[in-house]
């Protein structure tokens, strides 16, 4: 709206129509002023619905297993007919899987596979052998995967974890990189033959082409549901763990657990159900006793909470306990015991007038007989009235 208002103020500026300017300019200090609020509250508001509206469903760990074994199978293949004699389109198919299984494997963002360059795929790095591990699973994982490092969203480094497997297609693809007529100045690792504008080829557009190849019960597989099928099935883990995952996957904690994470639902009925009808005084709730007592407090039990009571004027302020923070107002530690009940001048407890207060004759003579000492040895006077 900004530029439509800029564009129709050009133009009236170059036909020198000043009452079309001044509306131009008139419309686009109330847009800056006042439309910018309401626009976007206008937009937020659609968009929020269309989020609450929108059902995401997420693809089941059977269709993944399959199209994962697809996968495997067609680098398999394209893998042994490249080994016997180079063959373009076994190339260009070897090519796709290599860069879907990648990606489905390490749950990443199309744009941080796709976009690999050959540079970074050339400081792939691997455990040693000979390296002292904690347990089985670690040693077995160690020997079968390498890792290297592209940049992901923001220049975020994205570590990818690549399969033996991976390793051998990628070797095959960059020993008939030549032949396949890419051209040298081409950085990308899973780079696009010429005849086509994009350098390298599209993990998206590949994802959907092997989805269509095998049965699903859902072939609308796509990156971003990947993505959250990973945080959905691994948020009962422990926090660090948690936070490992996301940051691997590349996002931060909180996006992680409510964008990603679609356990909202499982949170919601399963646990804070059965609070909820605890609350309302179902016995036959499924609460743990535990759970009951660490959310429900017995109101009884609270002696020493502080009060406010107001009747009329008068207000009593604090406890016994809260009293003593002013020991050192106090002349007398023994006050400090007590709670102290202010009275307005006006009113008493029960809500009459008190007599005028005391106000004392000139004549009065004040006389000390004696002095005494208090507990902390403070001189006190002792006065005696007397009226003349």
């Amino acid at each position: 709206m900004r530029k439509m208002g800029g564009i129709v103020e050009s133009c009236a500026i170059k036909e020198k129509d000043l009452v079309k300017q001044t509306n131009a300019q008139n419309f686009l200090k109330l847009l800056n002023t006042m439309g910018n609020s309401l626009v976007s509250r206008v937009a937020e508001e659609n968009r929020t619905q269309q989020q609450r509206s929108t059902k995401i469903v997420l693809p089941k760990m059977e269709d993944i297993n399959k199209l994962y074994k697809h996968i495997n199978t067609v680098i398999e293949r394209c893998s042994a007919e490249l080994n016997n004699s180079f063959n373009m389109k076994m190339w260009l198919r070897l090519s796709k899987a290599t860069l879907v299984q990648i990606m489905l494997f390490n749950r990443k963002r199309p744009g941080d596979v796709e976009k690999s360059q050959l540079s970074e795929y050339e400081t792939l790095e691997t455990i040693s052998k000979d390296a002292t591990l904690f347990d089985e699973t670690q040693t077995q994982m160690a020997r079968q995967f390498g890792r290297y490092i592209t940049r992901g969203k923001l220049n975020s480094p994205a570590p990818l974890l690549v399969s033996e497997l991976n390793m051998n297609a990628i070797t095959l693809l960059l020993k008939y990189r030549n032949k396949a007529k890419v051209s040298r100045d081409n950085p990308y690792l899973f780079a696009q033959p010429p005849g086509t504008s994009r350098k390298f080829l599209s993990a998206n557009i590949s994802l959907k082409e092997f989805c269509k190849e095998v049965e699903l019960q859902n072939k609308n597989i796509t990156a971003t549901k990947l993505r959250k099928h990973l945080a959905t099935v691994t948020g009962t883990l422990k926090k660090d763990d948690i936070q490992m995952v996301s940051d691997f996957m590349g996002h931060s904690i909180d996006i992680h657990n409510k964008i990603y994470n679609q356990r909202a639902i499982v949170k919601e009925i399963c646990e804070v159900g059965p609070l909820l009808l605890t609350a309302v005084g179902d016995i036959n709730a499924p609460c743990s006793s535990q759970m009951v007592s660490d959310v429900l407090v017995d109101t009884e039990s609270v002696s020493d909470v502080m009060e406010i009571d107001t009747v009329g004027d008068v207000m009593i302020q604090e406890t016994c306990s809260s009293k003593q923070r002013k020991n050192d107002k106090l002349s007398s530690p023994e006050l400090s015991e007590t709670c102290e009940i202010v009275n307005t001048p006006s009113q008493s407890d029960d809500g009459c007038e008190d007599d005028p207060p005391y106000q004392p004759d000139l004549s009065i003579i004040l006389e000390c007989d004696s002095n005494t000492e208090d507990e902390e040895g403070h001189s006190i006077a002792t006065r005696r009235e007397r009226v003349s």
